[in-house]
């Protein structure tokens, strides 16, 4: 970070935001033509290595610096990118936990559960690092570098009343142009097989090694479930469907009406499903209505594949309903 500042002087000044837990610098890089001044031009961050375990965005941060020191003086859309915006990145908002290799705890504030967006005061500095440096340039918008599953995630993901309806940001629409615009310009997201889509609210991937799980998924009054999972090799999908029910279980549900020849319990109205997808690409991520999705793994670790980032589990949560009337006590 310090030889690119020094080898672009001209369009780079490093900043430091801060200090870990263990002293150690939360560095930003600022690539504008009028870097460290305040002239109304729209700032834009990067910010890579959020989980200590993900350090890919850390990498493409600083190939992103390199790539802008070098192709400034002859790449016209670089120099106008540097001339009228100011870019921040930040490779490692996590030093810490990349240095222990292991994931951060979850502690900024949520404007669902606390509307006030307000500070507690125990978090870790690297939050008040991050939030105090956020507010205090005029940034006009901002992505996070994470992995584990191939998506372009934007607000809102959740809402206040935790269903898995559609709540729309202010800038819904804007957001939504600048997730189909990556897709559209990513290498692999792009291909004709990955055609980008939006899904609901709800929607909770975790990448899973191939080869079999059994996955127990549970919300909030409805009684647990345990399922059979198995994600193929080849990443090819894999259907699995959970029923959820309040104060009964999924068997009971599939019984039929004593006062109809149908199975009239399991329509669209009287139960909340989830579904589970083993898949190639994991294209939405957030999980509001399900309590918990875990994995049982009581496989032999000799007997499973290797981590496949093509291979993930994905549950969908689509409708949150009541138990079936003439089921209820």
């Amino acid at each position: 970070m310090l030889q690119y500042s020094r080898r672009c002087s001209s369009i780079a000044r490093l900043h430091e935001l801060g200090r870990t837990v263990e002293g150690r610098p939360i560095l930003a890089l600022e690539l504008s033509k009028s870097a460290g001044r305040e002239d109304g031009k729209p700032h834009f961050k990067y910010v890579g290595n959020v989980h200590g375990d993900e350090p890919t965005g850390r990498v493409l941060t600083l190939a992103l610096a390199e790539h802008i020191c070098e192709a400034y003086g002859a790449d016209n859309t670089i120099r106008r990118l540097v001339e009228d915006l100011h870019l921040w990145l930040v490779p490692s908002m996590n030093p810490d936990g990349f240095k222990a290799r292991t994931r951060a705890n979850r502690n900024f504030p949520d404007r669902f559960a606390s509307p006030s967006m307000r500070m507690l005061g125990g978090e870790e500095p690297e939050v008040h690092a991050i939030a105090n440096w956020t507010l205090s340039r005029p940034f006009v918008a901002s992505a996070a570098l994470h992995e584990g599953a191939l998506v372009a995630n934007y607000p809102w993901d959740g809402s206040e009343d935790k269903s898995t309806k559609y709540v729309r940001s202010p800038d819904d629409a804007t957001f939504k142009h600048m997730a189909a615009a990556y897709a559209t310009w990513h290498k692999t997201m792009s291909k004709p097989n990955n055609k980008a889509s939006f899904l609901p609210l709800g929607t909770f991937f975790r990448p899973l090694a191939p080869g079999k799980h059994k996955v127990r998924a549970s919300a909030p009054g409805y009684a647990s479930s345990v399922v059979d999972v198995e994600v193929p090799v080849d990443g090819k999908g894999a259907y699995v469907e959970i029923m959820l029910s309040k104060g009964v279980t999924p068997e009971q549900l599939l019984q039929r009406d004593p006062e109809s020849n149908g199975v009239e319990g399991i329509n669209a109205q009287n139960q909340q499903l989830a579904t589970l997808l083993a898949s190639q690409i994991a294209r939405a991520a957030a999980i509001f209505n399900i309590d918990e999705v875990i994995v049982l793994d009581d496989v032999p670790q000799e007997q499973k594949g290797s981590p496949s980032p093509s291979a993930a589990l994905m549950a969908h949560v689509i409708q949150y309903l009541e138990t079936p009337q003439y089921l209820r006590k």
